[in-house]
């Protein structure tokens, strides 16, 4: 499995993520790219996205593009080591579920949105 990780997310999670996955950075290979570009080079690579960016619902579900997997972290607190610890959650209890869906992770349940279009 492989990720792209999104600006808005944490060095320290990235790192992790890198630790256990093919992981790569937004900030290190394309800085302050849309969000069209990343959802591009992800659907390029076959990685899937970790953000904390809905407006990548709104690509997804209004425009209808098409993507590899999506997760997306909807938290109360802005601290890494709170996303860290729900990200561990939804790679643990939903790894087979990540690929070619739309994962909406918060502080109290995760959703998994089946992809109409992959």
């Amino acid at each position: 499995m492989k990720f792209i990780v999104d600006e808005c997310i944490a060095r320290s999670i990235f790192n992790w993520l890198k630790e256990h996955f093919d992981a790569i950075h937004v900030q290190d290979i394309m800085p302050s790219a849309s969000d069209d570009e990343v959802l591009g080079l992800a659907c390029k690579e076959n990685r899937i996205i970790l953000t904390r960016d809905k407006d990548f619902g709104d690509l997804v579900f209004r425009d209808k593009n098409q993507h590899v997997g999506i997760i997306l972290l909807r938290l109360k607190s802005s601290l890494p080591a709170s996303q860290l610890l729900v990200l561990k959650k939804v790679i643990d209890e939903y790894l087979d579920q990540i690929e070619d869906n739309f994962v909406i992770a918060t502080d109290d349940s995760i959703k998994v949105i089946k992809s109409i279009l992959n």
